[in-house]
């Protein structure tokens, strides 16, 4: 109660500017990343199952405006705005485009990649 109070008497703050890009992780099939802030590192925020982008925006926005880092969050594929896969959605696929993404995205050295439990059990 006493944090809630706290937030609600911040200043209110602009948003982080966010970019949407679009990242072929496979001959014609893209998936959404949209990112706010910048800065010489990147935070990759993951979603898992069937959530997508959207759930971090809050977190992205914070992030971005507090350190100097560029805050992301992927669709997963058929998930937000991405192009569906062509076939079921096992751990090692969607490890397999988490990797085409991070690889074709340019992020910024050091990188670090969140998820949430469900997420995470993709990512060996």
């Amino acid at each position: 109660m006493i944090l809630a109070l706290a937030l609600l008497a911040q200043p209110a703050i602009a948003p982080a500017a966010t970019t949407d890009r679009r990242i072929e992780v496979a001959p014609g099939r893209s998936l959404l990343l949209p990112c706010a802030g910048s800065g010489p590192a990147t935070v990759l925020f993951d979603a898992g199952g069937s959530d997508w982008s959207l759930v971090w925006t809050g977190v992205q926005q914070q992030l971005a405006r507090s350190v100097e880092a560029c805050a992301c969050a992927c669709d997963r594929a058929g998930l937000g705005q991405s192009d569906p896969a062509p076939g079921p959605r096992t751990p090692s696929v969607i490890a397999s485009d988490l990797h085409a993404l991070i690889g074709k995205a340019g992020f910024n050295r050091p990188s670090c990649w969140s998820a949430t439990r469900l997420a995470a059990s993709t990512s060996s």
